[in-house]
């Protein structure tokens, strides 16, 4: 059942202040129900009010209400309510024992800081962090960077690696983590970057409507099929034999004269 009262309903009478024009206050309505709020909730209530909705107690097995079945009223313009849960992104809050505990979700990577204790401290996998003068820092590694603005911190993590995709018809150099297509009237060289970094994938994939492809290399470089190598430098090449043969290649010597192991292959490629 419903605990909420209008606030008009909650001044029992005037006050001394009242005569001289001074509206006494009144403490924001707690409403509790057994679902979530919505968009036509927006009738004898007011903004900062909170909405409990506790039908987890009443669920089988019940359990007790979390943050997520907490909602404020930030708004009611044009009779429709906007109200907003407690645990929209991530949420820095401070638990037993004083210790602050974030969490949230990768599709809602910002954190939110809400009042801490002085005496509190992050803890991780296996450290924990005191605060210096009430400010804990936090620093990204690892291919993780953070960002502010204004009270908001974003912290953002690296995305998936992955190999972009074009269809070319004449020569041209690689770029790492690119994938092609050839579609030329006549064979088309791909030449291996002037430098790469470990991990740098590129793959080259023939059409039917195309006369092939060869995997040319700068001095020094070097490409491994296998047992088999190609010849050190502007010798070596890795070459189609029929229109739609495919081969993907990942650096693992880094720098100019960086060096190629084949890791799949469609086809019967030549090796130079």
């Amino acid at each position: 059942m419903a605990q909420r009262k209008s606030r008009s309903a909650q001044l029992n009478g005037l006050t001394s202040l009242s005569y001289v024009g001074v509206l006494p206050s009144s403490p924001t309505n707690f409403i509790i129900e057994q679902h979530p709020p919505s968009s036509i909730d927006w009738r004898n209530v007011y903004i900062g009010d909170t909405w409990l909705d506790n039908s987890s107690q009443y669920a089988s097995p019940p359990s007790a209400p979390t943050g997520a079945n907490l909602w404020v009223l930030v708004s009611i313009a044009g009779n429709s309510a906007t109200w907003i849960n407690f645990t929209s992104g991530a949420v820095a809050s401070v638990g037993a024992g004083n210790l602050i505990s974030i969490s949230g979700s990768p599709s809602s990577p910002i954190v939110n800081v809400v009042p801490g204790v002085a005496a509190g401290f992050l803890t991780d996998d296996t450290l924990t962090a005191v605060p210096a003068l009430n400010i804990l820092t936090v620093h990204g590694a690892g291919g993780i960077s953070t960002s502010s603005s204004g009270s908001t911190v974003t912290i953002s993590g690296p995305g998936t690696p992955g190999v972009t995709w074009s269809v070319i018809t004449a020569s041209q150099s690689a770029v790492a983590n690119n994938g092609y297509f050839i579609n030329g009237a006549g064979i088309v060289t791909v030449t291996l970057p002037a430098s790469s970094a470990v991990g740098d994938i590129i793959e080259v994939s023939g059409m039917n409507s195309g006369d092939g492809w060869i995997i040319a290399q700068n001095a020094l470089q070097q490409i491994y099929f296998g047992v088999t190598a190609t010849t050190v430098g502007t010798g070596g090449s890795l070459a189609s034999t029929l229109s739609c043969d495919t081969v993907k290649i990942v650096c693992n010597v880094a720098g100019s004269s960086s060096n190629w192991n084949v890791i799949s292959s469609i086809g019967n490629i030549t090796v130079t």
